[in-house]
């Protein structure tokens, strides 16, 4: 069920609802269709999964179905990241000698393999895992893709960018696109994807500047060094609504992220 004190400031915020005070439904911001508020459903603009906190309101069915096929890559990556630095366990394949065992791994100084709890063999299993010679492989299963990944870093950014704009910015060109990347994976060849420190901006702003003088629409997310972070800032400029200009673009990322901070940034090129 939907916050009503959220319906109520974002109907309040819709321009029909302002000519028409009977209009009871507003546009869920990822399909655009009319719902009203008991279609609606709280939607964590960072998922919750990673620490989001700030909500606005979709329709359920577009909640449900990116929950589980865009938003969960987030989640996923965090998981990974936190896995290489030896915090959190993840699943995955050892191959020994051609032999293959399903385990659980871990890293903490060294490499942690847990079998099942009622493997068929367990002394078959234990031999093979430690050999006194031979081979051994290992493959580790991530819970995320890298383009699945882009589209909820770009779903957040999109939705960040709603909360603070409201309806007006839904209908902006752009955004016809953003949603098609969201919703129906048509992200493509014309995302290029940055990663630097910001104590190198000298270089890095000329990059940045170069982009944005080329591209007649563009978008830029900014993803903190943790995606599980409060630090997820997110913007969806444009060239029919700029939000910065070049030089105080490059002040407010430095403010936000420090001298010596970490970002991640997404372009979309695409003219």
């Amino acid at each position: 069920m939907a916050s009503f004190n959220k319906f109520q400031e974002l109907l309040a915020k819709y321009q029909a609802f302002k000519n028409d005070m009977s209009i009871k439904e507003i546009p869920c911001p990822l399909c655009m269709k009319l719902k009203s508020y008991e279609e609606l459903t709280d939607e964590h603009i960072i998922p919750k999964s990673v620490g989001g906190k700030i909500i606005t309101l979709a329709c359920a069915e577009c909640n449900n179905t990116l929950g589980s096929n865009v938003d969960s890559h987030l989640k996923g990556k965090s998981q990974a990241k936190k896995f290489w630095k030896g915090n959190g366990e993840e699943r995955g394949e050892i191959e020994v000698n051609g032999e293959k065992f399903r385990v659980t791994l871990q890293k903490k100084g060294g490499w942690q393999f847990m079998v099942p709890e009622k493997p068929n063999d367990p002394r078959k299993i234990l031999t093979s895992v430690f050999p006194l010679d031979g081979e051994m492989k290992v493959k580790i299963r991530h819970k995320y893709s890298r383009n699945g990944w882009k589209r909820a870093i770009i779903k957040a950014a999109y939705l960040s960018a709603f909360e603070q704009k409201g309806y007006d910015y839904l209908h902006l060109p752009i955004n016809e696109y953003i949603r098609k990347v969201i919703k129906d994976n048509v992200l493509g060849n014309s995302w290029t994807y940055m990663a630097y420190d910001t104590n190198g901006f000298s270089g890095s702003g000329s990059i940045i500047g170069d982009f944005l003088f080329e591209a007649n629409t563009y978008s830029i997310i900014i993803l903190g060094e943790d995606t599980d972070s409060d630090k997820l800032l997110s913007f969806l400029p444009s060239s029919e609504m700029p939000i910065y200009e070049l030089e105080k673009f490059l002040d407010f990322l430095k403010s936000e992220c420090g001298e010596d901070g970490k970002m991640q940034l997404t372009f979309n090129t695409n003219v």
